[in-house]
């Protein structure tokens, strides 16, 4: 669908997603409470064990 796979701990993206990013039209305006999708990038993973997932998002600016 679009979405990026992360296959390691730690993940960069210098370059920031842009307009609808990696995956367009995946909010439907006329179903949601917001009017549009904006600058966003979508990851996919795979966990092998149950458990708590924890992550942390640090913004270059």
């Amino acid at each position: 669908m679009g979405a990026i796979p992360v296959c390691q701990t730690v993940i960069y993206e210098p370059v920031p997603g842009t307009n609808e990013g990696n995956y367009p039209n995946e909010i439907d305006a006329s179903n949601s409470c917001v009017s549009s999708e904006d600058n966003s990038i979508w990851y996919t993973f795979t966990a092998n064990t149950k458990g708590n997932l924890n992550f942390v998002i640090t913004p270059d600016d």
